[in-house]
């Protein structure tokens, strides 16, 4: 089992004792085991033969034993014990929003629910509001999130899917006769959230059914929903759907193309190729009509575009936004690598509800060659995440002064992540928030605001001359919850008046502000930080995702404050 399986199964039998009412500082400690397992940079199998599983913090005896036996067998006796005492359906229910494991086993010892068509039946019922400790507030906001589970099944966000993607595509890959294998289609394209996971594959016609059954037999492979000659799909376990094509060497490029898509930039593509009285389709490029050489024979990817008189547009970019005629008039912009980000902002420690020390995020900030570095933990006002009073703002403030000794090649700068007030003001007196380097204003309470309540709200904020800048704008979380109502437009242009930085936060679950406001914030030339919001030090290695985000916004590299020193964009 690889270190995903293996924390998959820690964190379920976290969840399965909570729900069998077992003390929950045992269950913590199976959640914090995955939490570490999850950090590694080395398979545990490798620690767990070389007896050395129990040198990891937070691994003791007994998980030691069972992450031997998980390791080793592929099984654990006592999660299948575990998974046996409890309906499979309770599994299904604690993934509803705002279900923790108490109130999923108050629902199951009260009434009986035990399963997420158990849950939906009793809340349109009533019965969910009777039962105590719920209340009719709690059933709506119940069915308003089976409404949301229900339109989030069958997708899963771009880790995951990148990572399922890239292990079947190894397995086609070592397949007899495979010469080629790409992954393609939404997970290619970096979408925020996929579906299916597309590989396509080159290989001689006689080599089709080995790799098309080396695909069908991959581990975690399901079922087979269907398969031709040239072509299978797959649903894995946990309901992602996935799919092989296999075409012939010398189609191969322009079949990337084709199953790399989107279909607006396919589309923008060959009606190119038909104004140059060419023709455009997975064969690759030929003259429109009858008859005709292909122009270029086959053809990579970097070959059609150029013979349409294009530069390449990078996969995360075709969306159809526009791409093609910025390609087409030589103004496709230089976009944000890894290489360019200077400073790392927005990362928690153990000051609020990180799970690394200011010292070791640092540590890791420098390692990652930043020259500059800018905490930001929680406000007051989020007591929940061990938010700093003002007497623990100005104890960190003297942690960073002996630190900055300490890491001399790299700038510390004591930022801190404001809760929006209701009424849209920041936490803090304003003699305190003018003691920061700089503040990431963010909402973290009352989502449900009406959309004009939010977006005032919001706007007072961004205007606001201490915000540097806004965090997480939309506040959604991919597959659990929905941005909450707000004039996205109003704000982004409120934002760029004011000079405030508009954050596109990396993390996974939020990849926040949405890529799809690219185009607006190049009109304005609002500029954008490229933070990870790591909660740990894994946490900060996010930002690839961010950087694939601000490339698929088509983001000029100049608009990105990271790639800049703080001089360029500090308030003061």
């Amino acid at each position: 089992m690889d270190n995903g399986e293996v924390a998959r199964v820690l964190r379920e039998i976290g969840l399965l004792l909570e729900l069998s009412g077992e003390n929950p500082f045992k269950a913590r400690a199976y959640v914090t085991g995955a939490r570490v397992i999850e950090d590694l940079s080395r398979p545990v199998a490798e620690l767990v033969g070389a007896g050395r599983v129990k040198e990891l913090k937070g691994i003791g005896d007994a998980l030691a034993r069972k992450l031997h036996e998980l390791s080793t067998t592929g099984r654990l006796a006592f999660h299948e014990s575990l998974r046996a005492a409890v309906p499979s359906g309770l599994l299904e229910v604690a993934a509803v929003r705002g279900l923790g494991a108490s109130k999923v086993r108050a629902l199951w010892r009260g009434l009986g629910v035990a399963s997420l068509e158990d849950l939906a039946r009793a809340c349109r019922e009533g019965r969910v509001a009777a039962l105590t400790g719920f209340g009719e507030k709690s059933q709506a906001n119940i069915l308003a999130a089976l409404q949301e589970l229900e339109r989030f099944q069958g997708f899963t966000i771009l880790p995951t899917a990148l990572a399922e993607a890239s292990r079947l595509a190894a397995v086609v890959r070592a397949a007899p006769g495979v010469q080629a294998v790409e992954v393609a289609g939404e997970v290619r394209r970096a979408r925020e959230r996929a579906r299916t996971i597309e590989v396509l594959a080159a290989a001689p016609a006689a080599s089709f059914a080995g790799a098309l059954d080396a695909f069908a037999n991959a581990r975690g492979v399901q079922t087979v929903t269907s398969r031709t000659g040239d072509h299978a799909a797959v649903t894995l376990v946990g309901g992602l759907s996935a799919a092989l094509r296999i075409v012939t060497p010398e189609r191969f490029g322009a079949g990337l193309l084709f199953a790399t898509g989107s279909r607006g930039h396919l589309a923008a593509l060959t009606a190119r190729a038909a104004a140059r009285g060419l023709s455009l389709d997975p064969g690759g490029l030929s003259q429109a009509g009858d008859g005709g050489d292909d122009v270029p024979p086959g053809g990579s990817e970097e070959e059609i575009y150029a013979a349409l008189g294009l530069s390449f547009v990078p996969p995360e970019c075709r969306e159809g936004n526009g791409e093609v005629d910025l390609a087409a008039a030589g103004a496709f912009p230089r976009l944000v690598e890894r290489a360019d980000l200077r400073g790392l902002l927005h990362f928690h420690t153990t000051w609020s509800d990180g799970r690394n020390t200011l010292r070791e995020m640092l540590a890791a900030a420098a390692e990652r060659g930043f020259s500059y570095a800018g905490v930001c933990d929680h406000s007051r006002t989020s007591s929940y995440a061990g938010g700093l009073s003002i007497d623990r703002v100005r104890a960190q403030r003297q942690e960073i002064a002996a630190l900055q000794a300490e890491f001399s090649g790299l700038r510390i700068m004591q930022g801190i992540e404001s809760d929006i007030l209701p009424d849209g003001s920041l936490d803090y007196p304003e003699a305190v928030l003018a003691e920061f380097d700089f503040i990431v204003a963010s909402v973290h309470s009352q989502f449900s605001m009406s959309r004009e309540a939010m977006t005032a709200r919001v706007i007072r904020a961004v205007e606001n001359p201490r915000t540097t800048i806004l965090g997480h704008p939309t506040g959604r979380l991919l597959l659990q919850r929905e941005g909450y109502a707000m004039d996205m437009e109003a704000v982004l242009r409120a934002a760029a008046r004011a000079g405030t930085i508009i954050e596109l936060n990396a993390n996974p679950r939020r990849l926040d502000v949405d890529w799809r406001h690219g185009g607006l914030l190049r009109d304005l030339g609002a500029r954008v930080a490229i933070n990870p919001d790591a909660h740990d030090v894994a946490g900060i290695d996010d930002l690839s995702y961010g950087l694939l985000m601000a490339r698929k916004a088509l983001l000029p590299a100049a608009l990105v404050i990271n790639t800049l020193e703080p001089e360029a964009w500090l308030r003061r």
